[in-house]
């Protein structure tokens, strides 16, 4: 039996016991907190400085030009009313640029409609509408679309047209020199084990084929498939889609041919690519 003031001593020495105990578990809280906002930021900072080394080491060249891959889909329609949809779209896109000294140009050419906009502040963008398709999208099936190309080498110009809600399923990156095709194709080997899931290339006259465009599996989402390609002078994804009017909005400018490179070489992990990626597809 504890005597009276002996119990009461144990008892108070609980309770101090019993707070410092919450104390010291908030305390670790706190400190495993700011430990996670840390590792983010290093990963993030490790990222910035995979990107630049790769970037200086295989791509210290300027990006020439941007181009974005569009297929304005219309599910339940035909091709008649998927060209309607494009036509309301492009003539959105066009009223966004329509401003004194901007010199703007349509015409058609093979079935082709050119939309060539000059800007004398912000430079060209130039959006080619090609006939309506069909897109087979597996197991949702076969829908008309059209596909539109947007090329422009200010990428801001294309930040203007996503205000308009179209997703694009590729972006390409051009390049103002050529790529090494090989010693990249090596590199991706040597770090990775990857080889491509298909390639292109030329014979030579010792019976040898130069490869001068590649391409990969990348990265696997509920949305589809995202492959990586690259050829002599440009750097590429492209979404296999699964089901119409998705793909990316802000890849154009969220990516870069150095991040790519650092995803493909397995320098960024797999589960960070894919949030990346993930990210480049939220309007």
């Amino acid at each position: 039996m504890i005597p009276c003031a002996d119990w009461w001593s144990w008892s108070f020495d609980c309770e101090i016991s019993n707070n410092q105990a919450l104390i010291i578990e908030g305390f670790f809280a706190v400190i495993v907190g700011f430990f996670f906002l840390w590792l983010q930021r290093r990963q993030s900072r490790k990222l910035d400085k995979v990107t630049k080394d790769i970037t200086e080491k295989i791509y210290s060249k300027p990006i020439q030009n941007y181009q974005c891959d569009f297929n304005i889909d219309d599910p339940n329609g035909t091709y008649q009313s998927a060209t309607q949809k494009v036509d309301v779209w492009v003539r959105d896109v066009v009223e966004e640029f329509q401003r004194p000294n901007t010199i703007i140009t349509d015409s058609t050419i093979d079935n082709t409609r050119i939309i060539e906009i000059e800007d004398p502040q912000e430079g060209s963008l130039k959006i080619e509408v090609y006939s309506a398709r069909d897109a087979n999208l597996g197991e949702f099936g076969v829908i008309p679309t059209v596909l539109v190309q947007v090329n422009s080498a200010n990428p801001a110009l294309i930040d203007k047209i996503m205000k308009h809600g179209q997703p694009y399923y590729s972006v390409s990156w051009y390049t103002a020199e050529p790529i090494d095709v090989p010693q990249l194709m090596k590199k991706i080997e040597e770090m990775t084990e990857k080889t491509p899931g298909s390639k292109g290339g030329f014979g030579t006259n010792d019976g040898e084929t130069t490869w001068d465009s590649v391409d990969y599996g990348f990265v696997k989402l509920e949305q589809g498939n995202v492959r990586f390609s690259f050829s002599t002078n440009r750097i590429y994804i492209v979404l296999d889609r699964k089901s119409p009017n998705i793909g990316f909005y802000s890849a154009h400018k969220k990516l870069n041919p150095g991040k790519l490179v650092a995803m493909i070489l397995g320098e960024v992990k797999i589960q960070d690519a894919r949030k990346i990626i993930k990210e480049c597809m939220k309007l």
